[in-house]
């Protein structure tokens, strides 16, 4: 068996792992790490212990990581907003960055799949207009105001593109 790392995201899977089992895992050798999705209880704890934890909500990772010990992240916004988020949780403390991700991240986190994250990324696939059911594009709304969060710093779709609804 390889690196092992531990998704625990119970809100896509259903199931969270609870810190009895992380606990276990942990004493493999091919333990590298978890992905904690539960909160900043869970990611201090795991960081208390000296594991190597890395926060997988947008909204809490800037915290996580400066206030709670934890390595970094692995975000779904990384994915769009890359330079952003390495700056959020890689340069030094910056409330009033975190603070300008976060409307970005309230519009994404609703949604129970990645299907927001594909269509402004451009890198949907499968399904009627490139959406495999039941996702969905994002709304013209929604597309405006990510525009401006993001102005400049896209990854994908976005990238170098004036839409109508981006002033």
């Amino acid at each position: 068996m390889g690196p092992m790392i531990i998704y625990n995201v119970p809100a896509r899977t259903g199931q969270d792992i609870p810190p009895s089992v992380i606990q276990t895992l942990a004493t493999s050798p091919n333990f590298v790490g978890i992905k904690e999705c539960v909160g900043y209880d869970r990611v201090r704890q795991y960081a208390e212990e000296g594991k190597t934890v890395w926060c997988g909500m947008d909204r809490e990772c800037h915290d996580a990581r400066w206030d709670l010990g934890a390595t970094g992240a692995m975000s779904v916004a990384s994915n769009l907003i890359p330079g952003l988020m390495q700056e959020l949780v890689t340069g030094k403390k910056s409330p009033s960055l975190n603070k300008k991700l976060m409307p970005f991240d309230r519009m994404a986190l609703p949604r129970a799949s990645p299907d927001w994250t594909e269509h402004c990324s451009g890198s949907t696939w499968g399904g009627p207009a490139g959406f495999q059911a039941p996702l969905c594009a994002a709304s013209s709304i929604e597309e405006a105001r990510i525009c401006g969060i993001g102005e400049g710093h896209w990854k994908g779709a976005f990238r170098g593109k004036k839409r109508s609804s981006c002033t």
